[in-house]
């Protein structure tokens, strides 16, 4: 076996990431199993999406921030459909524009932002939870929930997202 390490990876990969994604093939080829592990943090996108642009397959990708959990590198496949189904109100107001979506709640300042890996998918790949006008929460999805990051607001005053 042969690992591969290298900080991160983007849609604007350097060379780093195009030699390691050309040795990926040259070890496929020969028959040498390889592992590349990524070491950085991808809040903004599905690390599965950009290796996978690149060449790599999700079976050779090692992502450090899910390695020692039992959630396999994947495409966004968690449907809106099902995180409407986990809402604890049933009154809300809903609208899109891009690759983002607005569930609004009764209440001042009471929203979740959803983050949609294109302009036309359903698929849900982050949501920020906005209570009273302060970001307390972002929830990240594969096929499930694979992090969430919690927020307190500083010196009790309201902070814009």
């Amino acid at each position: 076996m042969v690992y591969n390490f290298n900080l991160g990876i983007g849609w604007a990969s350097s060379g780093v990431e195009y030699a390691q994604s050309y040795r990926a093939n040259i070890f496929r080829r020969i028959g040498i199993d390889a592992k590349f592990i990524f070491t950085d943090m991808f809040p903004r996108d599905n690390i599965e999406h950009m290796t996978k642009n690149i060449g790599f397959h999700d079976s050779e990708v090692l992502w450090l921030y899910t390695f020692f959990t039992d959630v396999k590198i994947s495409p966004v496949t968690y449907e809106r459909s099902d995180f409407e189904k986990t809402f604890d109100r049933s009154e809300f107001s809903y609208r899109r524009e891009g690759k983002t979506g607005v569930y609004d709640f009764p209440g001042k300042g009471n929203f979740y932002k959803v983050y949609f890996p294109d302009e036309t998918s359903e698929k849900v790949h982050r949501v920020e939870f906005v209570s009273n006008g302060c970001l307390i929460r972002k929830d990240y999805y594969t096929y499930t929930k694979i992090y969430t990051e919690y927020y307190a607001p500083m010196k009790k005053r309201h902070t814009s997202t």
